[in-house]
């Protein structure tokens, strides 16, 4: 996700469940959306989605 954009990474929080984690990022809205969308696809890729 930080590769594909010019973020920040905040946080990683563990959730309560199935191994979820949030992941916090701050940046401009262009970027934290390119920045979770790679994020997302490469999570599909692995089947961790």
């Amino acid at each position: 996700m930080a590769k594909a954009a010019a973020i920040t990474l905040l946080a990683l929080e563990k959730t309560n469940g199935s191994g979820w984690m949030v992941v916090k990022i701050a940046g401009d809205v262009a970027s934290v959306q390119a920045a979770v969308m790679t994020g997302a696809e490469l999570a599909e890729r692995q089947q961790g989605w």
